[in-house]
């Protein structure tokens, strides 16, 4: 097997682990029980279109520190409820920590608020450089294929979310 189909195969695994479960809400996987109720009740708030209080929820959860999964629900939420200067600011704090996945922002129609900021397209050019410096660093030779591989996985586990999060 040659050296960049090693890497893609790599790079897949490690974007399919248990705590990259993506969806219009991304799953999250928090062993602190007060965590996992805040989420709960967030996500609870945010089907019931009380976006304020999800906003709330997740703000006591995102106080333990950056995970991306929590703060892309965060955008979710600012967007949800029309503050979409608040989702590209935080998105601002997701480039700066290095979040590269430009395509999701782009593709996915749950983030087309955020165009309506006079902010976004700088943030939106910071994730495409995190996403270079990525492809740079791990030696990466088709980056357009690993795109497209990481599409396929977010979608996977979107419609995988949907169908769990009927479920529950």
């Amino acid at each position: 097997m040659n050296k960049p189909l090693k890497r893609i195969i790599f790079l897949l695994l490690i974007s399919s682990l248990p705590a990259q479960l993506y969806g219009q809400r991304f799953l999250v996987f928090n062993k602190d029980k007060a965590s996992s109720e805040n989420i709960k009740k967030g996500d609870s708030s945010f089907f019931n279109n009380n976006f304020k209080e999800s906003i709330g929820y997740y703000e006591q959860v995102m106080a333990n520190g950056y995970e991306e999964n929590l703060y892309l629900n965060q955008v979710q939420n600012y967007l949800s409820d029309g503050n979409h200067d608040h989702a590209v600011q935080l998105l601002s704090l997701m480039a700066d920590s290095g979040f590269y996945k430009f395509w999701m922002l782009e593709k996915d129609s749950v983030y087309t608020g955020l165009k309506k900021s006079g902010t976004y397209l700088p943030v939106l050019k910071k994730t495409e450089t995190n996403f270079n410096d990525f492809v740079i660093k791990n030696h990466i030779t088709k980056p357009l294929i690993v795109q497209k591989i990481l599409w396929m996985s977010y979608l996977d586990q979107y419609y995988q979310w949907q169908h769990s999060f009927k479920t529950r």
